[in-house]
C-alpha cells in the first residue's frame, strides 16, 4: 500500500484496517528477523556512578511496554526509547491483542453455526448436513489449526465474550467479565486465561454439588476472579497455576467446610485400570500401572493375587521328565508373588 496510514483508524472498513495491520505486521517482522537488529538498538547507560544490578531488567518497563527517561548522576543522557526490554513487551502485548481477536471470532463463528439461516449467509455454510459437525471443525480446516487450539479458543469466547439472547434483542454480560476485560486490554496469556476460567468454572460447578449457598458461591467466585486475574499481572502461568491451587482450597474450606461424599456415577467414572508409563531412574524399564477399583472389585483382586502367590513352584513329582530345577514361573505370577495383596 503506497498511500499514508490516516489519522483516524477508527472510521477504516475491517477490510482495510486488517490490510494495513497485515502490511504493518509483516514490516515488524521483517525488522525484528533481520541479524543485525540488535546491533542498532539504544544502551542501557553504564558507568560507575550508577549500579543498576538491583534492578536490572525490571526498572526498564513501567507494565505498559513503555521505557521511561532516566538522568544517571553524572547528567549523561537518559534511557532512550527503543531499548530491546521495551520492544520485547510491546511485541508480546500485541501478541495478546492478536490473541483477543482470534478469541472472538471463534466466539462469533461458534455462535454463527447455532444459527442455520444466519451460517448460510455469514459463513456461505447451508443450512442442514455439511462438511463441519461444530464451530472447532470449521476452525480447524478453515484455519489449518490443532483441534485442541480451536476448542480451546471456542471455550475461551465463551467465558470472555458477551452473548445475545435469543431474540437477538439484548446483549448478556460475559461470564467472567473481570478476566473479559483484561484479555481485551492484552493483560494476560491466553494459557493463563484458561486456567483461572477452568479454576473458576469447576469450583462453581462443584460448588453446586454440594449445595453451597449460591450467595455466597457468587460472592466467592468474584473475589477469586478478581484476585486471579490481578496476580496473573504479575507472574508467569506456571506460578499462576500454584495460586489458582492455593485459591481453590480456601474456597472450598468456604463454602463446603464438610467435604462432599463422591455420587455412585461419580465413582462409577473413576474405576478402571491406567496406564502411568515408563518408570525412570533406577527403576528405568519397569511399567507402572493404577487400579482403581470399588470394594468388591478390590476384594475378587485380592482372591485372585492371593491365590498367585501362595502357589509355589511345584513339587518334584510334578516336573517335567529330566527336569531337575523347578520350571520357571509365569511373568504374571512372580509378579503377584513379589507384590502380594495385604
Amino acid at each position: 500500500m503506497t498511500e499514508s496510514i490516516p489519522h483516524d483508524v477508527g472510521a477504516l472498513a475491517t477490510p482495510d484496517l486488517l490490510a494495513w495491520s497485515l502490511e504493518l505486521a509483516a514490516e515488524l517482522a521483517a525488522r525484528l528477523t533481520a541479524p543485525a537488529f540488535p546491533d542498532d538498538l539504544p544502551r542501557f547507560p553504564q558507568g560507575p556512578q550508577q549500579d543498576r544490578s538491583a534492578e536490572w531488567g525490571l526498572y526498564a518497563d513501567d507494565g505498559t511496554g513503555h521505557v521511561e527517561e532516566e538522568a544517571d548522576c553524572a547528567g549523561e543522557a537518559g534511557v532512550r526509547r527503543g531499548v530491546l526490554p521495551e520492544i520485547t513487551t510491546a511485541v508480546e502485548r500485541l501478541s495478546r491483542t492478536l490473541d483477543a481477536s482470534q478469541t472472538a471470532l471463534a466466539g462469533h463463528i461458534d455462535r454463527i453455526f447455532e444459527m442455520p439461516d444466519l451460517r448460510r449467509e455469514v459463513l456461505g455454510i447451508p443450512p442442514g448436513k455439511s462438511a463441519f459437525r461444530h464451530a472447532q471443525d470449521y476452525l480447524r480446516e478453515h484455519l489449518h489449526i490443532d483441534r485442541r487450539e480451536a476448542k480451546r479458543r471456542v471455550e475461551r469466547a465463551g467465558n470472555i465474550m458477551p452473548t445475545r439472547t435469543v431474540d437477538q434483542t439484548q446483549t448478556v454480560p460475559p461470564r467472567l467479565p473481570v478476566l473479559a476485560e483484561s484479555v481485551q486490554h492484552a493483560g494476560m496469556d491466553a494459557s493463563a486465561a484458561d486456567l483461572i476460567a477452568t479454576t473458576l468454572n469447576t469450583a462453581r460447578r462443584e460448588a453446586a454439588l454440594a449445595d453451597a449457598p449460591p450467595e455466597l458461591v457468587d460472592e466467592q467466585l468474584l473475589a477469586g476472579e478478581r484476585l486471579l486475574v490481578a496476580n496473573a499481572q504479575d507472574v508467569d502461568p506456571e506460578t499462576l497455576s500454584k495460586i489458582c491451587g492455593h485459591w481453590r482450597q480456601r474456597f472450598d474450606a468456604l463454602v463446603n467446610p464438610d467435604g462432599r461424599e463422591p455420587s455412585e456415577a461419580e465413582l462409577n467414572a473413576a474405576q478402571g485400570l491406567f496406564y502411568r508409563g515408563r518408570k525412570r531412574g533406577h527403576l528405568n524399564g519397569l511399567h507402572r500401572w493404577e487400579i482403581l477399583a470399588a470394594d468388591e472389585q478390590h476384594e475378587i483382586l485380592q482372591t485372585v493375587a492371593a491365590a498367585a502367590s501362595t502357589r509355589g513352584p511345584p513339587a518334584p513329582s510334578a516336573w517335567p521328565p529330566g527336569q531337575r530345577t523347578p520350571p520357571p514361573l509365569a511373568p504374571i505370577q512372580r509378579l503377584l508373588i513379589q507384590t502380594p495383596p495385604s
